[in-house]
């Protein structure tokens, strides 16, 4: 048990509540579930997830005697926000089934570092429930940044019902021109990502150096194997500040680097930009709205059964201009 106001030790019940997520991330052991009261955490530093088979889930009322007890996200958020500094809120590394589940990732500023939310790596089995990952950034600190909310490389993640909303990659760099950003809202690289019941809203790649900087992706970023399921894409962008130097901007909503990627039964919709852009691997779009954004599909990719709004391919596989 997590809670502020617990003995701190030994973690078993409300009263005896660890008093940091840290502490029961190090104490869990195989098919624990760590129980975190509906409260705000201040971070002092990213918390390191390395033990499997372990679930974590927040919003608690924390005022039982005994158990749990009752739980309701919206009367009692379990939010993990950091208090200064520059690094993620959660770094997951090397884990075997694990489950976040009913937390808010929030404010994470990783300078340098991809992911400015969450990073998984090298983890299978990782299930995202019920959270939300908002306002958080990665800053350009090398040739390529990553992840405004979400980065994962390697791993096999599933996102349930989540929220991605807010979140940027920032670019800001005046000495290469060669700067690429990518997912202001998740990039995910090799293993299997999958998306179900998602809000993918308001994400964007800030390019605020002198030189250009290629975007892809304002909302998702994608190399690798991708399912995404009924999903809300929406509102996500390429940003310039001013006086900065053109770069190009590509899939403002959704952006496929590589691998296979099935969109299906989504809305992609009024993202300031290129709705879903092929630049390699397949692209699959099938029962689904891609609709006024400034192109809705771009590149060689299979549409069933679309509606799409710029009409590019109305009439095929069943697409039709509404």
């Amino acid at each position: 048990y997590v809670s502020t106001n617990g003995s701190d030790f030994p973690g078993t019940s409300w009263a005896t509540a660890f008093r940091t997520v840290q502490q029961a991330l190090d104490a869990a052991t195989t098919n624990d579930t760590i129980y975190i009261a509906g409260q705000t955490f201040g971070l002092p530093d990213q918390l390191t997830w390395t033990s499997s088979y372990v679930s974590v889930r927040g919003g608690y009322a924390a005022t039982n005697a005994s158990g749990p007890g009752v739980f309701d996200v919206e009367r009692w958020p379990t939010i993990l926000s950091r208090t200064g500094g520059t690094y993620r809120i959660l770094l997951v590394s090397g884990v075997t089934n694990g489950t976040l589940e009913n937390v808010t990732l929030a404010g994470g500023y990783a300078y340098g570092a991809n992911g400015g939310g969450a990073a998984v790596l090298n983890s299978t089995g990782i299930l995202f429930r019920g959270c939300s990952i908002v306002t958080n950034r990665a800053y350009l600190g090398s040739y390529h940044v990553r992840g405004g909310g979400l980065y994962a490389t390697n791993s096999f993640l599933t996102l349930d019902s989540c929220v991605l909303r807010g979140n940027a990659v920032y670019s800001y760099d005046a000495w290469d021109g060669g700067l690429q950003s990518y997912g202001g809202g998740l990039y995910a690289l090799g293993g299997q990502t999958a998306l179900r019941h998602c809000t993918v809203a308001n994400n964007k790649i800030v390019d605020g150096g002198l030189s250009p900087c290629a975007a892809y992706g304002g909302g998702l970023a994608i190399n690798g194997a991708a399912s995404i399921e009924d999903c809300l894409i929406v509102g996500n962008a390429h940003r310039k500040n001013t006086g900065a130097a053109s770069g190009g901007a590509y899939g403002a909503g959704v952006y496929v680097e590589g691998g296979t990627v099935v969109l299906a039964n989504g809305t992609v919709a009024n993202n300031d930009g290129e709705g879903v852009r092929r630049g390699a691997g397949t692209v699959t779009v099938r029962d689904s709205i891609l609709w006024h954004n400034a192109a809705d599909a771009v590149g060689t990719m299979t549409l069933q059964n679309c509606d799409i709004s710029d009409g590019t391919s109305a009439g095929v596989n069943g697409c039709f201009k509404a």
